[in-house]
C-alpha cells in the first residue's frame, strides 16, 4: 500500500481477530475528517465575518453630511459637527471628507518635551527642525508619529509641527 494522500485518511489492513482495533481506527479517521471539516468551516466564517467588517468599517468611515440653514456639516464619530462649508465653496466635496478620532484624542507635544540636552541622541534620528529669527526647535520623528502633532513657541509665536 502507498502512504495516505492526506493526513485526514487512515489506510488499515482489516484483520478479523483484531476488529474491535479496527472500528477504533475507522471511528478515529471519522471524527478527523469532521473536526477538519469543522475547522475548515469555522476558519470560513471567521473570514467572511471579519472581510465584512473591514468592508463596514471602511463604508462607515466618511462621516455623515448633514446641510442646514446654508452650511454644511460633517459628523465625526463622536457626534461632534465640523463645519465644511468653505471647503464646498471652494469645490471640495462634503461627502468626501473622512471624519477623524476627534478633537483631544491623542496627546499633543508641548514645551515640557523640549529639551536642551544633546547628549545620547543618535546621528541618524530623523527630525523635524523650525527655525525662526532667534531661535530654532528640531523635533524627533519618532515621537511625532506618536503624537503627530507639537504645539510651541519660536520667537514668541505660537506653531505648530505636524507630521
Amino acid at each position: 500500500m502507498g502512504r495516505p494522500r492526506s493526513k485526514s485518511i487512515v489506510q488499515l489492513r482489516y484483520n478479523k481477530q483484531d476488529e474491535s482495533v479496527c472500528e477504533g481506527a475507522i471511528m478515529q479517521a471519522k471524527t478527523m475528517v469532521i473536526e477538519d471539516r469543522s475547522r475548515r468551516r469555522y476558519l470560513g466564517v471567521t473570514f467572511l465575518l471579519l472581510s465584512v467588517m473591514m468592508v463596514l468599517k471602511v463604508i462607515g468611515a466618511h462621516g455623515a453630511v448633514i446641510r442646514e440653514a446654508g452650511k454644511t456639516y460633517i459628523v465625526d464619530q463622536t457626534g461632534e459637527r465640523w463645519d465644511v462649508s468653505q471647503a464646498q465653496e471652494l469645490g471640495f466635496d462634503a461627502e468626501g471628507f473622512q471624519y477623524g478620532i476627534g478633537k483631544n484624542a491623542f496627546q499633543t507635544l508641548d514645551n515640557r518635551s523640549l529639551s536642551d540636552e544633546t547628549r545620547g541622541i543618535k546621528k541618524e534620528l530623523r527630525v523635524i527642525g523650525v527655525a525662526g529669527a532667534k531661535e530654532a526647535q528640531a523635533y524627533s520623528v519618532p515621537k511625532l508619529r506618536y503624537h503627530e502633532i507639537a504645539n510651541t513657541h519660536i520667537d514668541a509665536e505660537p506653531i505648530a509641527v505636524g507630521y
